[in-house]
């Protein structure tokens, strides 16, 4: 596995990780931080499995559609994951939105739907 690949995993783990944290806070908890997290995690692993096999891809982009229109020829099975990429990539941006409340609903789905992807990523990996 290419060194670049393996550090964008590690990124993902770390992203997850700090969404799961965020999430088990009883008091306080930042809802918005389970979403940002959850979109970086999938966001990360999307470019790591392009990297891997030399798959140019926007750097800058979050759209996480976008990324997987590209690993599709490397993932076709990755389709199943279109809807939840796509309200991962919405709760993310919708968490940023200074106007809109994230609740406990939304957060709790966008981690679970980024951990099924994870899922899938982490095989199409190897991992």
């Amino acid at each position: 596995m290419k060194p670049l690949t393996t550090a964008l995993i590690h990124k993902a783990e770390m992203a997850l990780a700090t969404a799961r944290r965020e999430f088990a806070v009883t008091e306080d908890a930042n809802l918005d931080a389970v979403c940002l997290h959850a979109e970086k995690c999938a966001e990360d692993y999307l470019k790591a499995r392009l990297m891997e096999d030399d798959v140019p891809f926007p750097e800058s982009t979050r759209h996480l559609v976008v990324l997987l229109e590209l690993a599709l020829e490397q993932e076709p099975s990755w389709e199943t994951y279109r809807g939840h990429l796509r309200t991962i990539t919405t709760r993310g941006f919708q968490a940023e939105d200074p106007e809109h409340a994230t609740t406990m609903d939304a957060a709790a789905e966008s981690l679970e739907l980024c951990l099924e992807f994870r899922d899938a990523a982490r095989s199409g990996l190897g991992l």
